[in-house]
């Protein structure tokens, strides 16, 4: 019996007993701007780490970067991950770069790692590994906590619009008839028994309105 039992076929679609292949990884490449060159870091290396991504970040931290690196070269590099609304460059070799839009800035820490080499000069003043992270801005946080009211709000509204659509209809008023009032519909509907005795609850209830006003 056990003679005509068919071994499996690890390579058979669906059986999963070989392991997938390794996945190879991102290879970077050379990066060619006007004013210089970006050489990408050994892949065997670990990739440069960044802190915890901040609510609404458009702003990122650029160190490492060239002595001789001035606001125009930066910009024509950076300026490949997306719009730049401010660049604020300190005397040392740093800068904060602010974004359009969220997403270029993961455009910009694609970059991290990569050596910066101004035109093809060998000084070292001309070359340096940049590093790029993400960083804590007013403005970014700011904006996107009026983002998120704004959300806050739309949410309230499109709340309230579905509970007055389910809210069952409200039941009539209740109409209030003075002593005169009364007196008047009285002899309009004398002779209807039914009506008579809905007068005189009406009466009632407007003797009591009446006491409880004054």
């Amino acid at each position: 019996m056990l003679g005509l039992i068919t071994p499996i076929n690890p390579m058979m679609a669906g059986i999963s007993l070989v392991p997938p292949p390794p996945v190879p990884p991102d290879v970077k490449e050379i990066i060619h701007c006007t004013s210089c060159t970006l050489f990408p870091q050994n892949p065997n290396l670990p990739p440069p780490s960044t802190r915890e991504r901040p609510p609404g970040c458009r702003t990122v931290f650029v160190g490492g970067l060239p002595e001789n690196s001035t606001e125009e070269i930066i910009r024509e590099v950076f300026e490949q991950c997306g719009e730049i609304t401010a660049i604020r460059k300190s005397k040392k070799n740093f800068c904060h770069i602010r974004f359009n839009n969220e997403f270029m800035v993961d455009k910009a820490i694609y970059l991290s790692g990569y050596r910066m080499r101004i035109g093809s000069s060998t000084d070292k003043k001309d070359s340096g590994r940049i590093h790029v992270d993400f960083a804590q801005a007013r403005d970014d946080l700011y904006e996107w906590e009026c983002k998120q009211r704004l959300l806050a709000r739309e949410e309230r509204h499109r709340r309230q619009v579905h509970e007055d659509q389910q809210r069952a209809p409200s039941p009539p008023p209740i109409i209030h008839y003075s002593e005169h009032e009364a007196a008047l519909l009285a002899d309009n509907l004398k002779g209807d028994h039914a009506t008579l005795c809905q007068l005189i609850v009406v009466i009632v209830m407007a003797k009591t309105d009446v006491a409880v006003r004054s």
